[in-house]
């Protein structure tokens, strides 16, 4: 049976996220003028495709690796020295 993976929807950015962003790239572009629309359309995409990439498969396991790592070292450390780890 092959499985195809339907494409997730564009998440939904914060309008402070785009404001912020467009006004950079708007900085970035040297401030022209009658050009606002074109900066806030293009942050939009930006930061909906970096969301899109933060909340991907692949990324989310690296994530989720990191976190097992992190979380072994956390035990590894109160297994070392359980008077720092001690519960009062």
């Amino acid at each position: 049976m092959i499985r195809h993976s339907l494409p997730h929807p564009a998440p939904e950015v914060p309008l402070e996220d785009i404001q912020k962003c467009a006004y950079y790239l708007w900085l970035q572009a040297g401030r022209p003028t009658g050009r606002d629309v074109e900066f806030w359309d293009s942050a939009r995409e930006r930061l909906r495709h970096a969301a899109q990439i933060a909340h991907s498969p692949a990324v989310l396991s690296v994530r989720l690796r990191a976190i097992g790592q992190k979380v072994r070292t956390a035990g590894q450390d109160a297994r070392s020295s359980p008077e720092r780890y001690r519960l009062v």
